[in-house]
């Protein structure tokens, strides 16, 4: 982050895989101004929920948001996954439970 900030860089993009997971959930806990996780909860500990480093507290709504079974679910996950989230609104909630199920199998 020193060299970054050296360089003058105020927003940059980290993604990362496998050992990068730790590199950058070691970045969010220090960082949490300039980081956004997209990521599994791998080094998440109960504190950090309890710090509200995550907007969903709870672990079971996260699956269930990641893992979408109902058109609800997947409206939320696909307006987390885009910057500029397309109309889910204009999508009729059959096509997306189709979806859903022909996913699933």
């Amino acid at each position: 982050m020193k060299v970054m900030e050296a360089h003058s860089m105020q927003k940059f993009s980290l993604v990362w895989l496998s050992y990068g997971r730790f590199v950058g959930y070691s970045m969010v806990t220090q960082f949490k101004e300039v980081v956004v996780i997209c990521s599994s909860g791998i080094c998440m500990e109960e504190k950090d929920l309890n710090e509200g480093g995550f907007a969903i507290f709870y672990l079971e709504e996260a699956g269930r948001i990641l893992v979408p079974r109902t058109p609800k679910y997947l409206k939320e996950l696909v307006g987390y996954t885009f910057f500029m989230p397309p109309p889910m609104g204009l999508i009729l909630s059959c096509f997306l439970a189709d979806f859903i199920d022909v996913s699933v199998l």
